[in-house]
C-alpha cells in the first residue's frame, strides 16, 4: 500500500490500523518463520513512515494519529507512541473552536458526519493512551478540549435538525460509536442520550469493534 492521490492518505488511516492489530494478534504464532516476525515490523515501521509524512489540518490528522498510535502499540516502540500523543494534542488548538465544533470540518456539504468521523478519531486515540495510563480525555489547552467538542456535538447527534451548519442528508448515526466510549469514560447525561438515540449494541467498523461488548457500562 502506498499513498497514490488525495484520496488515499484517508483511505489507508482508516484501514491498515486493523491490520496491524491482525498482526499483533498474531506475534506468537508458530507459523512465522525465522526472522519474517522481525521483517514485518520492519515493514510496519517503514510503511508508517511512508504515509504519515504528509501534514493535514482536518480528520485526514486525525486518523493520522490513529495509525501512528497503533502502529507503535504493534511496535512497542514507546518513542513513537509519545509522538503520536503529542501529535493529537496538537489538533485540539488546531481544530477545536472557543464552543467546541471543529474548525476544520463544519464548511463539508454533511458537516456533522464529517465532524462525528473526525471526533471519533481521537476519541479513539485517547481511548488508546488511556490503556496506557496517558490521559488524553482530560488533556486542555487554552480552555479547549476533547470533552467540550463531544459535550458540543452530543446534543446535535440526538437531535441532527438543530444542527446549525449544512448538513445535506440525514444523519443517521455515523460514528455513534464513539459515545459508547466517551460514556465509558465519563457519565455525562447527554452522552447516555446518545447512546440511547440510536440504541445498542454499538459497532466501530474501522478500529474499536464491538464496543458495546467490550466498554459498554450500564445506563
Amino acid at each position: 500500500p502506498e499513498l497514490t492521490n488525495g484520496q488515499s492518505p484517508i483511505e489507508l488511516y482508516v484501514t491498515i490500523p486493523g491490520m496491524f492489530y491482525g498482526g499483533g494478534l498474531c506475534e506468537s504464532a508458530s507459523a512465522w518463520q525465522p526472522g519474517e516476525w522481525d521483517a514485518w515490523l520492519d515493514w510496519v515501521s517503514k510503511f508508517t513512515t511512508s504515509v504519515t509524512e504528509r501534514e493535514f489540518t482536518n480528520n485526514f490528522a486525525n486518523w493520522k494519529v490513529v495509525l501512528m498510535a497503533i502502529s507503535a502499540i504493534v511496535r512497542d516502540d514507546v518513542s513513537d507512541l509519545d509522538c503520536a500523543f503529542d501529535e493529537w494534542r496538537g489538533l485540539v488548538p488546531d481544530q477545536v473552536a472557543d464552543d467546541g465544533h471543529l474548525k476544520r470540518e463544519i464548511g463539508r456539504t454533511k458537516s456533522l458526519n464529517y465532524s462525528t468521523y473526525a471526533v471519533n478519531a481521537m476519541v479513539l486515540t485517547a481511548a488508546i493512551a488511556a490503556r496506557r495510563g496517558v490521559d488524553l480525555y482530560g488533556y486542555s489547552i487554552d480552555g479547549l478540549s476533547l470533552e467540550m467538542v463531544l459535550d458540543y456535538h452530543a446534543p446535535y447527534v440526538v437531535n441532527s435538525e438543530a444542527w446549525p451548519y449544512e448538513q445535506i442528508a440525514p444523519y443517521k448515526g455515523y460514528n455513534i460509536a464513539l459515545f459508547e466510549l466517551a460514556y465509558a469514560w465519563k457519565q455525562k447525561e447527554t452522552y447516555r442520550q446518545a447512546i440511547e438515540r440510536w440504541e445498542r449494541p454499538m459497532y466501530e467498523h474501522r478500529i474499536g469493534g464491538p464496543i458495546t461488548l467490550t466498554n459498554g457500562l450500564a445506563i
